[in-house]
């Protein structure tokens, strides 16, 4: 004990500094650590849902372009028949 007063340390001080910062750790994570996750977890499930929409109106535009294509092809084979 005298060796680490020596070197400037209070043990009693250093022991309520370690305990304060561990409460200080365990409040931040409970208040800011898992709101801040959950929040970043529901912003990665909307952006994956918006790829998702998005690579199914693609599809579909796709295939209108597709269908219309073929309608094209149809009507102008229809004009060169008359």
């Amino acid at each position: 004990m005298e060796g680490l007063a020596n070197l400037g340390i209070n043990l009693p001080t250093l022991l309520a500094q370690i305990i304060n910062v561990a409460v200080l750790f365990g409040l931040l994570y409970l208040v800011a650590y898992r709101p801040i996750m959950r929040m970043l977890d529901e912003r990665s499930r909307k952006i994956k849902e918006s790829m998702e929409q998005t690579e199914f109106i693609k599809q579909q535009a796709e295939r209108a372009e597709e269908e219309t294509a073929k309608r094209i092809e149809a009507y102008q084979s229809e004009i060169e028949n008359l």
